[in-house]
């Protein structure tokens, strides 16, 4: 099993195990046993469907009961801790509703196939300001996030 530091994009991709495409939902999702390729397809999905602003598909990656933390919710939901899917989902159209343009550039990825958990980080370009972020994300053996964090860095 490759270590999670052991993601760079010169090494060749680890063999995919357990991919599966959930057509409801259009979307790759993780499942317990997953090699690095099928790491790297749900990180670049996960970015196209933010810029595609395709929010029932990347909605569709997170379990009823998540827990989401984020200090940009905060603006809008009145608090940084958002629990379930609902709560999310209200967060996540109030802020889409306020961007007027949106552009997510993948910068990289960490997968630890052992713990399950994913770190996507990459530049956000929301109306012309340019942040770097980066997104943890803890999944269920059903393949749903059931926890995720956001980070913000400076200006890109």
């Amino acid at each position: 099993m490759l270590p999670s530091a052991a993601f760079s994009p010169d090494r060749q991709p680890a063999r995919c195990t357990a991919l599966r495409m959930d057509r409801r939902i259009g979307g790759t999702k993780m499942t317990k046993s997953i090699g690095r390729a099928a790491a790297k397809l749900f990180a670049a999905d996960w970015v196209r469907n933010w810029n595609m602003r395709d929010l029932q598909t990347i909605l569709g990656h997170y379990a009823d009961d998540v827990t989401f933390i984020s200090p940009m919710a905060v603006k809008i939901a009145g608090r940084a801790i958002l629990h379930g899917r609902r709560e999310l989902e209200d967060y996540w159209r109030a802020a889409l509703a306020n961007i007027a343009t949106l552009r997510f550039t993948l910068d990289h990825f960490v997968w630890d196939s052992r713990a399950r958990r994913m770190s996507i980080t990459y530049v956000a370009d929301l109306d012309g300001q340019r942040l770097r972020v980066c997104e943890t994300m803890a999944f269920h053996d059903d393949g749903r996030i059931f926890t995720a964090e956001a980070f913000y860095g400076v200006a890109a």
